[in-house]
């Protein structure tokens, strides 16, 4: 319709409500709408389409009653993982051992009360860094690495379901120094659980390692 602006979207846990407004207005023509709920089960939303009145003296949105709609959600990867937690968010820290719950699930925590720090990665003495556990397939990883603590280069990627990979745009000085070793089968703790060294071959009086994960984007 050519005076359709969009529509809002409200969401509420049982019919009767109380709806709150989720996310912004979507684009004139969108045919689909994505977002992370708070958990799983039936969730109920309402759909306003919004469309410009214009008469003689002013013109202005006009909401429609809307249109009900509902969705059964079943969690899984991360959102199943942190269910149940007293702060399931992705920087929650439930047990306060100072890791957050996307990184405890990252290395591989069986849930968010158990203590991760056995888990987390290690720097070796020869300076490679080491990581036991990579194999959520709900997140990117990076290995990141750094001079000064202020520039920082992710040398080493994994994509979700897919292998660790070096990064030739990393735009490191020396990314064609840097080794990536799969120790699956070798010094895991986790053995099948995508266990990964990263080195840097270049002669350095320091460096500095850290691992960075993120949870994709939802598709549209």
């Amino acid at each position: 319709e050519p005076d359709l602006l969009g529509c809002r979207i409200y969401r509420a846990d049982s019919p009767g409500g109380p709806y709150q407004r989720v996310g912004a207005q979507t684009a004139p023509g969108a045919t689909s709408y994505t977002e992370f709920v708070p958990g799983g089960g039936v969730w109920h939303y309402l759909v306003r389409a919004v469309k410009r009145q214009t008469t003689a003296s002013a013109s202005y949105e006009n909401l429609s009653q809307g249109v009900h709609a509902s969705a059964l959600v079943e969690l899984s990867g991360f959102s199943a993982w942190a269910a149940g937690l007293s702060n399931p968010t992705e920087q929650g820290d439930p047990n306060a051992d100072r890791i957050t719950n996307l990184l405890a699930y990252a290395v591989g925590a069986e849930n968010g009360n158990a203590n991760a720090l056995p888990q987390l990665p290690q720097i070796l003495s020869d300076g490679t860094y080491s990581l036991d556990y990579s194999f959520r397939n709900d997140l990117h990883y990076e290995v990141q690495l750094s001079l000064d603590l202020k520039h920082w280069y992710s040398v080493a990627l994994k994509e979700p379901s897919e292998s660790w990979a070096l990064n030739p745009g990393s735009g490191y000085p020396n990314q064609g120094n840097i080794g990536l070793f799969d120790n699956t089968n070798t010094d895991s703790s986790i053995p099948g659980e995508d266990a990964t060294s990263i080195s840097d071959n270049t002669p350095l009086n320091r460096r500095f390692w850290r691992l960075k994960v993120r949870r994709p984007p939802p598709i549209d």
